[in-house]
This record gives C-alpha cells, structure tokens and sequence, in this order.
C-alpha cells in the first residue's frame, strides 16, 4: 500500500534588510505601508523642489535641457537632515550590521534565520533581484546553504558588468544560474516581462 505526497507550492518574500515601512511598537514590528512613515524623511524645503521636479517631468512642453538645468542642488543642512531621519529606519545598509534598537536587531536575526531555513528544505527555489550580495553575512548564508544539491538559486544581473561580478562570486556552485541579457539591462519591467517565467528560469545559461 503505498503512501501519496502533495507539495503545496508557497512563495516567500523576505525583506532581509528591513524597510521604511517597519516601526516600533512597544517589543513588536508594526508594518504601515501608508505615507506617515515617510512624513520626516523629506525635508519641506526638499520636498517643495520634488514637486516642482516632478510638475517639470509630466510637462510635455518641457525638454531634456530644462531637466538639466533644473536647481536640484541641496543644502549642506538639507543633506543633514535628511540623513538624521534616515539613520532612524529600520534599514540596514551592505555597511552596517546592526541596528540601533534591539527589537529590530532581533527581527532581523530572525529573518536570516528563517531565510537558512528555508533553503535547507528540498526542491526550494531562490530567485534574488536588484540584491548586490555585498551583505557578506548575507552572502556566506547562501554559500552555506548551497550545499543543499537540492536548492536552485538564480541571481538577476542588471547588466553583463554585474554578471560578471557574480560569477566570481557563485563560480565554485553549479546550482546557481546567473540571469542577464546582452541587449541591455535587467530592470524591474524587464524582470516582470521577461524573467518571471518558467522557461526563461529553466533555459537560461
């Protein structure tokens, strides 16, 4: 008597180096996709030259030359302030490990750890974009779990320069698939277009 198997395909999408959208509240994460999270981020007087940028940008009489000589120089105190909000996010940058508050530390930690989880398990499929591997700690969890000869990873490149780059860095792994395309960049509408699909993930060399 024999015993049927059902895998139930499931998709997870893991921001392991945090977001704008994470806040604090009280020993949890909250996730707010509305625009408050960003109200301190922007300076008003840098806000103000954004929206006279973008006005010029849907001005259909306007030229390349206007985009040129568009003001978009910033104040020493303007770059200041927007780096003092900016150090506040829960982000974490390919140069900075930790973050300042514990519970978004923690998180991360746990993220990391569900992200080596799930590459252990077997037929699992790791699509990765617009994602440097520069995050060392990030980059050794991969390699580690590259072992498992039942992981498929494919990297998106943004152009052949990148590829290359990448190559270097998966060279010793066969279950790695570099993705790029000679006739010019990967970008996210290429990404949807071309990429996301079965046959280019299998085919592609």
């Amino acid at each position: 008597m024999g015993t049927n198997i059902t895998d139930i395909p499931q998709l997870n999408l893991i921001n392991v180096h945090g977001s704008a959208h994470w806040e604090k509240e009280l020993e949890s994460i909250n996730v707010d996709y509305s625009q408050k999270t960003f109200s301190n981020l922007i300076p008003d007087s840098v806000r103000e030259k954004l929206q006279v940028f973008q006005t010029l940008l849907l001005d259909s009489n306007k030229s390349t030359e206007d985009i040129i000589n568009f003001d978009k120089e910033l104040s020493d105190q303007e770059i200041i302030d927007f780096w003092e909000e900016y150090n506040k996010l829960p982000i974490v940058n390919p140069t900075k490990w930790k973050f300042h508050e514990t519970v978004f530390e923690e998180h991360y930690y746990q993220m990391l750890r569900f992200l080596s989880y799930e590459l252990e398990k077997p037929n699992s499929v790791l699509i990765t974009f617009a994602f440097s591997f520069a995050d060392e700690h990030i980059l050794n969890l991969v390699k580690r779990s590259l072992t498992n000869p039942r992981l498929k990873v494919f990297v998106c490149c943004f152009n052949e320069k990148e590829k290359q780059v990448m190559h270097n860095r998966f060279k010793l792994f066969k279950n790695v698939q570099l993705v790029a395309f000679e006739d010019g960049v990967l970008d996210f509408t290429r990404f949807n277009k071309d990429v996301f699909n079965a046959d280019i993930l299998r085919d592609t060399e």
